[in-house]
């Protein structure tokens, strides 16, 4: 009977498309901005693209002009002052970070009040949101560490307060910032172990690598943000999972998503065997 039912199963049409009908998808407005101590103030506004949509490269200046929202009033207020961002093209090249929203204005490092964010679109929705500046946790050591084969690990120990709650993110780059990260994960302080939080990676390092560490003291907006993001797009991996929700810490009668932040963080570079 099984050798039947395989024979029948093999004859049979198994790659029949099945239309689906996909509801129009309405673009949402998306607010970027991860301000820094003594740095410009700097926001990215754009609009979302359905998932599935081409990106036409013969025709780059609509996709751009689609992409980037244009013609709104930003301001970003703390310390009892409040900046208006111009409308102008910003880009790091430290980073490749890019922004079409900017002020030379910059923020105090010893300032730790509230920051807030006003935009009014040019069709009169609004967006709002506010933060604030953490305190940056520095690190305890860096250690470099060689196995038989003369490869080099890092291994990075931190002190968390365990009087507070806190979050993390902690990024690995080699060689320049603008490169892919080798490392980038989320970290709660409760996987500490009396206090201490240790990273490390694999040895993976050569004597004359570069080894950049960052770690970032993110609030929980931020966490929540990062973590959405990232399970978005592992559901847009497989086919059969219902795709993700981004959490965003903007609201108003725009309806945005998106994320506003400050990034405290301390910055070590390592070369390896010196």
């Amino acid at each position: 009977m099984a050798m039947v039912l395989s024979l029948v199963l093999v004859s049979c049409d198994l790659e029949n498309e099945i239309p689906i009908d996909l509801p129009d998808y309405v673009p949402q407005v998306v607010v970027e901005s991860y301000l820094q101590a003594d740095k410009p103030l700097t926001l990215l506004l754009t609009n979302s693209t359905p998932f599935f949509e081409p990106f036409n490269l013969q025709d780059l200046d609509r996709v751009l002009e689609n992409t980037f929202v244009q013609g709104a009033e930003v301001q970003i207020s703390f310390a009892d002052k409040t900046v208006v961002l111009d409308n102008t093209t910003f880009f790091d090249p430290l980073t490749g970070a890019f922004a079409n929203y900017y002020s030379p204005e910059k923020l105090d490092s010893n300032y730790r009040g509230e920051i807030s964010l006003e935009i009014i679109l040019e069709n009169g929705d609004e967006i709002e949101s506010s933060t604030r500046t953490l305190e940056i946790t520095l690190f305890d050591s860096l250690v470099v560490e060689f196995n038989d084969d003369s490869l080099a690990r890092v291994l990075t120990y931190v002190t968390d307060d365990t009087t507070s709650v806190d979050f993390y993110r902690r990024v690995l780059h080699e060689t320049t910032l603008d490169s892919i990260p080798d490392q980038d994960f989320l970290v709660e302080d409760k996987l500490s172990e009396n206090g201490i939080i240790a990273f490390g990676t694999g040895y993976d390092f050569e004597r004359g690598d570069t080894v950049i560490n960052t770690l970032y003291h993110i609030d929980k907006a931020y966490y929540d943000y990062l973590l959405s993001v990232e399970l978005s797009i592992a559901a847009n991996l497989d086919p059969i999972t219902q795709p993700g929700t981004i959490f965003s810490n903007v609201g108003g009668s725009a309806n945005p998503l998106g994320i506003f932040t400050v990034l405290s963080f301390v910055r070590d570079t390592t070369i390896i065997g010196q």
